[in-house]
């Protein structure tokens, strides 16, 4: 299978089983950090597949250039810091950047965050105004092939 094929196939199967038909992407350009908000129309055209390793095959992962960057900000942007105010946060945190990009998400909206492991088929990361939404970061993951592979084992 070509990469093209092996992105829809996970593209898919991630839309079909999410909680979530929306989403809170996270940019980093120009010197800011924003969040924009996205549909699953919007996915095909932001992620990509990877090699995922450990034998999962391919991941679907929103891993943007200045291209795509440009285009998630020209669909309206919010500034949620700076990127140096961004990296110390994430150098004095014991989370990820993904992680720290989730709380400063979380908090804009005035809402408690808290680390959980939730599934993406029970519910998002956030919910606003009654919407669920997934948040993610540069270089964040959505699923693997492995991932797939285990949940439809589980379904037997």
């Amino acid at each position: 299978m070509d990469n093209i094929t092996i992105k829809n196939m996970i593209l898919n199967h991630y839309i079909n089983n999410s909680a979530s038909k929306d989403y809170i992407m996270g940019v980093n350009m120009n010197g800011n950090i924003y969040m924009v908000h996205v549909t699953d129309e919007d996915l095909k055209d932001i992620t990509r597949v990877e090699s995922a390793g450990h034998n999962d095959g391919y991941t679907l992962r929103y891993k943007p250039n200045n291209t795509i960057r440009t285009y998630l900000l020209s669909k309206g942007a919010t500034v949620l810091c700076s990127t140096l105010y961004f990296e110390e946060m994430v150098k004095a945190s014991k989370y990820n950047k993904g992680e720290v990009f989730e709380r400063l998400v979380t908090e804009w909206y005035g809402q408690e965050w808290y680390k959980d492991n939730i599934n993406y088929r029970v519910q998002g990361d956030i919910t606003i105004d009654g919407i669920e939404y997934q948040i993610k970061y540069e270089r964040g993951g959505f699923i693997s092939e492995g991932q797939i592979r285990r949940e439809r084992e589980e379904r037997k």
